[in-house]
């Protein structure tokens, strides 16, 4: 009796293995392509908890070295990605991609450096080409302009600088690479600001601008878009005109404030698609071509480069929060 009681349970642990071992093969992951922002992982948690959808994330830091990543995406082929995060990082990513197989959602790369470069990686944001066209038309009554660049994504702030030249020739516009603020030097004269970095260290340099009775206007690519600006800019960066990539209204009454969650959440929303419809890693890129989409950063349509069309706007800080600017 007792043996046969040992037997069944055997039996039974066994199935279990084996049914766990099936599962781990056919459920779908997810790799999370993270650098300290834990908002794209939010945004895929949060998609899945409200629609269902079966998938299991894998988070991987993207600040390793090129070695480490590349031992696990081995482990990992032929699946599908959320991030990374600026196009400094996915530059270097995209080699791997390729290699093997993995098609990225990259919610927030924008630098036409990035764009288009792969078939295994798509933006769900629209092309710098764009976004400095329209904050160019906002300095056009300004001559001379500050730009602020962060030394930590040169990818993305060397060519928005280089196209936004290019857009206002007549123009004296200096560049000032940040690395760490302790260490910055205002320049002696200008009229206006532009940065082009990360939240925290604009709400930095806007208390430094400010502090000196510099009251200049500010405006800031979508690069600044963060709660670190306005938790510490302060009344510093109250006006700050800002690009917003995706549509603030939409956001809101989806009850969205972060840019990294709410790209996560759409992102995934496309992955959801592709795989309803049995699209493979390899062949994800081509299909995507002319898709539209409508999800919690507004409607979009995926162009033949590989980045979303959808509608450009501005926000400003008003009141301690981002505000849809009417213009």
């Amino acid at each position: 009796m007792k043996q046969s009681f040992l037997i069944i349970v055997f039996t039974i642990v066994s199935i279990l293995i084996i049914y766990i071992a099936y599962l781990e093969r056919t459920t779908l992951k997810i790799l999370i392509f993270e650098d300290g922002i834990i908002q794209l992982q939010q945004g895929l948690d949060r998609y899945v908890k409200e629609t269902g959808f079966k998938c299991k994330p894998i988070v991987i830091r993207i600040d390793r070295s090129l070695e480490e990543i590349e031992k696990f995406l081995r482990d990992n082929q032929k699946t599908y990605a959320i991030g990374p995060r600026t196009s400094s990082q996915a530059l270097r990513l995209i080699p791997l991609l390729e290699k093997y197989q993995i098609f990225a959602i990259a919610p927030l790369v924008t630098s036409p450096e990035v764009l288009g470069k792969s078939n295994y990686l798509v933006s769900l944001s629209s092309s710098d080409d764009l976004q400095v066209r329209h904050i160019a038309s906002l300095l056009l009554d300004f001559e001379n302009i500050v730009v602020f660049t962060d030394f930590d994504n040169p990818v993305y702030c060397d060519t928005f600088y280089d196209i936004l030249v290019k857009e206002l020739p007549e123009k004296t516009i200096l560049k000032v690479v940040v690395d760490k603020v302790e260490n910055l030097s205002l320049p002696d004269e200008f009229d206006v600001v532009v940065f082009v970095t990360e939240g925290r260290k604009a709400g930095l340099i806007a208390q430094m601008i400010r502090s000196r009775n510099f009251e200049i206007p500010l405006f800031g690519s979508d690069y600044v878009y963060s709660d670190q600006l306005i938790q510490i800019g302060g009344k510093a960066v109250e006006g700050m005109i800002v690009y917003n990539l995706f549509d603030l209204e939409r956001m809101l009454v989806r009850n969205f404030t972060s840019l990294h969650e709410a790209g996560s959440y759409d992102a995934a929303l496309v992955i959801d698609s592709l795989v309803k419809q049995g699209v493979k890693p390899n062949l994800a890129g081509e299909y995507l071509k002319g898709k539209s989409f409508s999800g919690a950063t507004g409607d979009f349509t995926i162009s033949e480069n590989l980045w979303a069309v959808r509608k450009s706007n501005f926000v400003t800080v008003q009141n301690g929060s981002f505000v849809p600017l009417k213009r």
